[in-house]
C-alpha cells in the first residue's frame, strides 16, 4: 500500500476545503442576489414602514436605506457568483457583513424596537414574525461573516504554504528538506 507524503495529504484536504468554501460563497452570492431583488420588488409595496424616516440616517426614509442595501446586496452577490471576481468576493461579502452588523449595532444603540426591513420582500411572500425575521437575518449575517473569514484565512494559509515550498521548506512543519543528491 502506497502512502502519500504529509504535505500532499494536507494539500489535497486544503483543496477540498477551499472548494467547499468557494461553493458556499457562491451559494451566499445567490442568496444575496435573491434577497436584494426581493427588497427591490418590496420597495414598490404600500408599506407604511418605508415612508418613515430612518432611525440611523434621519435625513432619508427607510425606502432609500433599503434601496441602497438592496443594490449593495445584488452587486456583492453577483461578484460572489462570477468566477472572474472570485478573488474579491470574500472581501466584498466581509465588507457587506460588517456594514450590516454595524447598522444593527447602531439600531440597538439608539434603542430602536421597530420592524426590521432586512428581509423586505421575503416577508410579503412568507409571512413571519418579527422575531423570526431578526433571527433569520442574524443567522445569515453570521454565516456570511464566518464563510468569508474562513475563505480569506484559507487563502492566506495556502499562500504561505506555497511560499514555504518555494523556499525549500516543508509546508506543514517548517522542517528544512534534505538536499537532493
Amino acid at each position: 500500500m502506497k502512502t502519500l507524503p504529509a504535505a500532499q495529504v494536507l494539500t489535497s484536504a486544503s483543496s477540498r476545503f477551499a472548494w467547499l468554501l468557494n461553493a458556499t460563497m457562491q451559494i451566499i452570492g445567490g442568496l444575496l442576489v435573491i434577497l436584494g431583488l426581493l427588497k427591490i420588488f418590496g420597495l414598490f409595496e404600500a408599506n407604511p414602514y418605508l415612508a418613515l424616516h430612518n432611525p440611523i440616517l434621519p435625513f432619508v426614509t427607510n425606502r432609500v436605506v433599503i434601496a441602497m442595501s438592496a443594490l449593495a446586496e445584488v452587486l456583492v452577490g453577483l461578484s460572489a457568483l462570477r468566477r472572474s471576481y472570485s478573488e474579491y468576493a470574500p472581501w466584498l461579502v466581509m465588507w457587506l457583513t460588517l456594514v450590516m452588523v454595524t447598522y444593527k449595532f447602531l439600531l440597538a444603540l439608539v434603542g430602536y424596537k421597530g420592524p426590521c426591513g432586512c428581509l423586505l420582500g421575503l416577508t410579503s411572500l412568507l409571512p413571519m414574525s418579527p422575531k423570526l425575521q431578526r433571527s433569520m437575518a442574524e443567522l445569515l449575517l453570521l454565516i456570511m461573516g464566518l464563510v468569508s473569514f474562513a475563505t480569506l484565512l484559507n487563502r492566506y494559509i495556502r499562500s504561505r504554504s506555497a511560499r514555504r515550498v518555494d523556499a525549500g521548506q516543508s509546508p506543514d512543519l517548517l522542517i528544512p528538506r534534505e538536499p537532493a543528491n
